[in-house]
Order: structure tokens, then sequence, then C-alpha cells
């Protein structure tokens, strides 16, 4: 159930006031539908990571932290292209100059809100189903390390789209 929740959201998201997007051309693909390149930048990290885990027996509490934060920042980068543009105000992350919505590194405030709330959502039904259960010991901490990675890994991302992309 964890590892469908990026997928779930971001197709959410993806379809979220899409006859919009595709008027305003700001919409992914012809349809909202992403390419080659968006599943590799989202699924090379959490393959690597999966490849250690499975390579060391699978009995590691790191690699499992590690892969879902990197499903975290997928579900966090997602959130925050596909609600962002909706944004009253853009900023380049890099310049914090007030931009158009939909370049690499345009960031707002209610993208970078909602991108938490992805993060956040992510990390805490991970902490349920992959770390088995809310209480608040030793598994909260993994619950902490996941969504922050999550808002921590995108913006890095932006910055990264607005230094390397662009």
């Amino acid at each position: 159930l964890a590892f469908f929740t990026f997928p779930i959201v971001a197709f959410i998201a993806t379809k979220w006031r899409l006859k919009e997007k595709i008027a305003l051309g700001l919409q992914e693909g012809k349809k909202g539908e992403r390419h080659v390149m968006n599943i590799l930048g989202v699924g090379i990290i959490p393959t690597a990571v999966a490849l250690a885990y499975f390579i060391t027996g699978g009995d590691s509490t790191c690699l499992a932290a590690a892969f879902l934060s990197a499903l975290a920042v997928s579900t966090a980068d997602t959130v925050a292209s596909e609600t962002g543009i909706w944004a009253r105000k853009t900023y380049m992350i890099t310049t914090f100059k007030e931009i158009e919505p939909g370049p690499n590194g345009g960031v707002s405030v209610y993208g970078t809100v909602t991108s938490a709330i992805g993060a956040v959502l992510f990390a805490f039904i991970s902490w349920g189903f992959v770390f088995h259960g809310y209480s608040l010991d030793a598994s909260f901490f993994k619950f902490l390390i996941v969504a922050a990675a999550g808002m921590a890994g995108n913006i890095l991302d932006s910055i990264l789209g607005a230094t390397l992309e662009n």
C-alpha cells in the first residue's frame, strides 16, 4: 500500500483541473501523461535502493527508510508541479524573482505547502504499513525522516531544475 501511494497521489494531482492545465499549456505531455524521462527521474533512486536492499538480504531499516524517502520526494515533487501552477505568485527558486507558472525551478507558497502535505501523507502511510504501527517510539523517527526527506528533496529538485534542466 505504501508503494502504491505515490502513483495514486500523482495520478490525482495530475488529473486535478487537467482541462484548465491543457488550455493554459501547463500539462505534462498532451493529456497529463508522463514521459520516459519523468519515469526514470522518479524511478532510478528507489530502484537502486531496492536492489541494494535485495542484495543485502532485506534486513536494513536504513535502506527501507531511504527507499520510502525517495518515493516521498517523488510524491512531493509531483504534487508541487501539478498544484503549484495554480498559485497567485510563482518565483524562481534561485533568484526569488516573480515568474510565470510552469518553468523548472518555479516555486510558490501554494505548491510548497501542497508538496509538504504530499510528503507527510506518504510518510504517514509508510510509517503505518512499512514500519508497522503508529506509536511514538523509534518508528516515529522514521516517519520524520521520510517526511523531511520528501520536503527537502522537492526543494533540491527545484534548484536542480532551475540550474541544470533550464
